[in-house]
């Protein structure tokens, strides 16, 4: 597969993929409980740097 191609790449599914070496790795997506951690600790290192 080419990068063209690649970027035209409609599988009819919601996965994502990833072009490497002219293959599709399927990316795998984040789940909710990762989603609130990150937001989380984004929160938390914005107050403990006084960034509010």
């Amino acid at each position: 597969m080419t990068f063209e191609e690649y970027l035209t790449y409609e599988d009819g599914t919601d996965n994502h993929y990833e072009f490497n070496d002219g293959e599709l790795v399927e990316v795998i997506t984040a789940k909710a409980v990762h989603n609130s951690l990150t937001m989380f600790f984004c929160i938390l290192f914005a107050i403990r740097n006084k960034a509010f």
